[in-house]
Order: structure tokens, then C-alpha cells, then sequence
């Protein structure tokens, strides 16, 4: 393992003709760079951000969609001690306005494709290149640096999708990132390099997580740590996916659930490929019909990705023997400090069968929100409070149960919504399904559904609520059902839960004042 100290002169000093990024464009073109061409790469953005006049702790606003050139401003901005936003074309309208009207942003990167209305958004000097083209389009404008506030020793800020709540920015510096990375390798411990001759080059890893995503970032570059080849996709498109997959050799994949079961048409027709031996997931349980077709490859294991942006949960698959996963586990417990808090503001034991809200306490944790209302709420005694439910079994496995504002009470009793939707899953109509709490004409909070059927026939709320009585728990069935033709999703593929959350509510209304 690296040391944090040798983390940066690894990924920046090695310049050898090996693989190191390979991008496929919609059309299934390939745009391929060694370590050489990185690092050229990154010599040459980084000699145009000098020339254009950027001092260190300046802020460099990135809006484009995965891409090899997405690496080489990210780190000549890491050599040159500037602070990188990374933003996606299509992340909520909302944060992009905020982040793009601030002043304190010196230069704006923006791929050539991106639309015209966010064209118009961009406010001062801006540098256009083309995803299909190494390197960069025009020079660099001449940035006036006094005009700009500077952060030195700022690296990087995330404006995290929102999937745990409202949208939030997140600021790292330079160590923090190495830090990250350093405890990251435990997380990895489990997985061989190769199962080759000690000298071959290691088997490549795909990533389909967009690279504004912490969890996809760090995924990428803790692959280049170990000197892997990175496989990105301009757009997902599952049948292309697992080609490369079978192609390279990958042993490794890291998508969310939602891409997964696009996944699945094509894992009966291609079947898995040979090469492929651990499937990572992260942001919500795996359901099991989608579970037990991955089982189809003799060396394939299901292992979630559980992970925040804020902090490493200290939790890895690294001590547990990879056969011995069980389905749907986070891992054990493996750095740091942690605790499960109660519905009563207690701990439970150390040990043994628990559940409770996730809290950490690392190297890793820190107050880093741009906002000082989150950092109030989250960081408490040198704690981060997940917001996380999850249990641990008498072997010290965890698993995400749900998060604490998703739960409510039906009759009595907590509902949660894994509960509802693991029912609606093995309905032949359902291709995926949200389950939220809505607040109720008295009050109250009642979990809801909405589903996305792509039938010809979609089953109505009164079919689906017969479906649930026959098969789930009858005090857990969901108060109010919404079909549609596909749930509102975030670049990283998820469900976007607090759109869903705010459509049910407003679905719910309209339903009453239809009545």
C-alpha cells in the first residue's frame, strides 16, 4: 500500500506506455491514453492555467460529462494548488445557477456539447473543448485574479446529488483527498491484483458512476493507484458495457443498482462475462432476482459499495473472506471509530447484533460543508451522524437498512422503505419502484409509492395495492401509489428520492382536490 505522502508523485511522476483511460463515445468509438499521454496532457492544461494568470487557491469551475480530459485539469489543478468544481451538464438546475453566478469562480471549463441554456448561464472567462479530441480547443482567456476570492489550500468541491436530502457542497483540501484515498486501499484489501504472472499489467476496472460523483472519482483514481486501466462510457448503454467488460478482461465493475437491472436483458443474452469476478453496487439493496443472476458466473460476488462523500465509513470487505460476503453486507468493521445510536440517543454495544443510526469518527471525518447550518447539524462532538440506519449481525457484518428521515409509522409500527419496495419488486409490471413518506391531509406521515411500469397495460394503484396484500406485510402497505413511465433519476443513475418525494406529495394533493 501507498503511504498518503506518496500518493500524488505516484499517479503524477509514472509516464509509461501502459493503458491508463479509455472512453467510448454514444457511437462506440474509443479514445485511448496511456500513463505518457496523461501526464502530457496534464503538463500541457497545466502550462495554460499558468499562462492565463490562475494563483494558487484560485477556483476552476468544470461542467461536462465523464471524459479523459476530466483527469487532466483535475489534477494539474491538484499540481497547481487551484481548487476544481466539478459539475455535470444535466445536475439539478438549481445548483448549477448557484454555483455559476458566484463570483468568486476564475475560469469555467465546459465541454462543446452542452446545451445553450447553460451557455448563457456562464458568467466570466470561459475555455470550450470537445470530448472527442485530446486536449484542448482555444487558449486559455487571460484571468484578471484580483477580481476572484482565493482559498489556498482548497483542492476540490462536490456538490453532492442530493439522494440523502437536499444538495449539498462539500470542500476538500489537497490532504484531505490524500488522506481518503490512503484509508480507501483497505477497502480494496480483499481484491487480488491479478490472477497472472506477478509481472503482467494488472486487469483493467469499468467505471459507469459519473466522475462528479466522490464514490466514482475516488473508485477511478484508487485504480490508478494500482496501476489499472480505467474504462469510462461517454453515456451508459448496457449491451456496449459488458462488451468491454468481456474484451479488456475486467474483474472489477462499480455501477448503481438502477444500471444493474438495465443490466439484466443482456446478462440472458451474453451471459456473464468470463473475465468478470466482483460487482460493486452502491446506494440501495440489491434485490434478489437481480442478485441471483449475477450468482450465473462461477466467480462473480455482489459486494456493496456502501460509502458517504462527507467521510470513509471505516467499514470494508477487506477482513472477511470474499466467499463469506454475505448478500447485501457493507463489510466489517475495519478503521476508526463507530457507533450505532439508538431511537433512544444511545449507543449499543460494540459487539453483537445492533441497530442504529451510523456515526464515525476518523481521519477522514472533518467539517467540510460549505454550508455552517449542516456542519452544526451533522458534526457533533468530532462525530459525523450518517443519517444512515443500519444493523449489524452477531458477526460484526453491517448492512444500509434505510435512512432516518425515509422512515414513518404505519399502525404502530416503523416502516421502512426497503420494506415496501422489495414486495413490489417480483411484480412482473414493476420495473423499479420509491417508497417515501408523504404527509397525510391530517397530518400524519404514510409511506408511498411510486413505480415505474413500462407495460403496454401499466397495473393501476388498486392492482398493485392486491398485489401487496398477497405478498407483503399488511400493516406495511403503502398509503398512496403513483405509476409513471420512468422515475426522475440523478446523473449517477439513483433515484432522485427527493424529487420522487416532492411528485408523490403533489400527486397525493391533486388526488384529494380531484375528489
Amino acid at each position: 500500500m501507498l503511504d498518503r505522502e506518496d500518493i500524488w508523485p505516484w499517479l503524477w511522476e509514472r509516464r509509461d506506455s501502459a493503458p491508463a483511460l479509455v472512453w467510448t463515445d454514444t457511437a462506440g468509438g474509443t479514445l485511448t491514453w496511456s500513463f505518457a499521454e496523461l501526464a502530457e496532457q496534464v503538463d500541457a492544461v497545466r502550462s495554460l492555467l499558468q499562462a492565463a494568470g490562475l494563483e494558487p487557491g484560485a477556483q476552476v469551475v468544470l461542467v461536462c460529462g465523464d471524459c479523459l480530459q476530466f483527469f487532466a485539469l483535475l489534477h494539474a489543478c491538484l499540481q497547481l494548488e487551484l481548487e476544481l468544481v466539478p459539475l455535470y451538464p444535466d445536475q439539478d438546475n438549481s445548483t448549477l445557477a448557484q454555483v455559476l453566478a458566484r463570483p468568486n469562480h476564475a475560469l469555467t471549463f465546459v465541454e462543446r456539447e452542452a446545451g445553450e441554456s447553460l451557455r448563457v448561464a456562464l458568467q466570466g472567462p470561459v475555455c470550450e473543448f470537445d470530448r472527442r479530441r485530446p486536449g484542448w480547443l482555444y487558449e486559455l482567456p487571460l484571468v484578471d485574479a484580483g477580481s476572484t476570492q482565493t482559498d489556498a489550500g482548497a483542492a476540490l468541491i462536490f456538490h453532492s446529488s442530493g439522494s440523502s436530502g437536499g444538495p449539498k457542497a462539500i470542500r476538500y483540501t489537497r490532504e484531505d483527498l490524500a488522506t481518503f484515498l490512503y484509508w480507501q486501499q483497505h477497502l480494496f484489501a480483499a481484491f487480488p491484483d491479478q490472477d497472472c504472472a506477478a509481472d503482467a499489467i494488472p486487469s483493467p476496472r469499468v467505471n459507469a458512476l459519473p466522475l462528479t460523483h466522490w464514490g466514482g472519482l475516488s473508485f477511478c483514481l484508487q485504480a490508478h493507484m494500482d496501476g489499472r486501466c480505467l474504462h469510462l462510457f461517454s453515456r451508459f448503454d448496457a449491451g456496449r458495457l459488458l462488451r468491454s467488460v468481456a474484451e479488456s478482461g475486467c474483474q472489477m465493475l462499480m455501477l448503481v443498482l438502477a444500471m444493474y437491472r438495465d443490466l439484466l436483458p443482456e446478462l440472458v443474452e451474453q451471459g456473464v462475462p468470463a473475465s468478470l469476478r466482483y460487482c460493486l453496487y452502491m446506494g440501495e439493496n440489491m434485490p434478489i432476482q437481480l442478485a441471483m443472476a449475477l450468482c450465473e458466473g462461477p466467480w462473480v460476488s455482489r459486494l456493496s459499495a456502501y460509502g458517504m462523500t462527507e467521510a470513509l465509513t471505516g467499514l470494508a470487505h477487506g477482513l472477511i473472506p470474499l466467499n463469506e460476503v454475505p448478500p447485501g453486507s457493507c463489510g466489517r468493521h475495519c478503521f476508526g471509530e463507530m457507533l450505532l445510536v439508538g431511537e433512544d440517543g444511545l449507543a449499543a454495544a460494540e459487539t453483537g447484533p445492533a441497530a442504529g443510526e451510523l456515526w464515525v469518527r476518523n481521519e477522514t471525518v472533518r467539517p467540510r460543508y460549505l454550508d455552517p447550518e449542516h456542519t452544526k447539524e451533522k458534526y457533533v462532538g468530532g462525530w459525523y451522524r450518517s443519517g444512515d440506519w443500519m444493523h449489524r449481525d452477531a458477526n460484526g457484518n453491517y448492512f444500509f437498512v434505510t435512512r432516518l428521515d425515509d422512515m414513518c409509522q404505519h399502525n404502530g409500527r416503523n416502516v421502512e422503505p426497503w420494506q415496501v419496495e422489495d414486495v413490489f419488486f417480483d411484480h412482473p409490471a414493476v420495473a423499479d419502484c420509491v417508497a417515501c413518506p408523504l404527509k397525510t391531509r391530517d397530518g400524519r406521515r404514510r409511506m408511498a409509492l411510486m413505480v415505474e411500469s413500462r407495460a403496454p397495460l401499466p397495473p393501476d394503484q388498486a392492482q398493485l395495492l392486491d398485489f401487496h396484500m398477497q405478498s407483503g406485510a399488511i400493516y406495511a402497505a403503502p398509503g398512496f401509489i403513483h405509476v409513471c413511465r420512468e422515475l426522475p433519476r440523478l446523473p449517477s443513475g439513483k433515484p432522485d428520492r427527493r424529487r420522487i418525494r416532492r411528485l408523490l406529495q403533489e400527486a397525493y394533493s391533486a388526488s384529494w382536490a380531484a375528489a
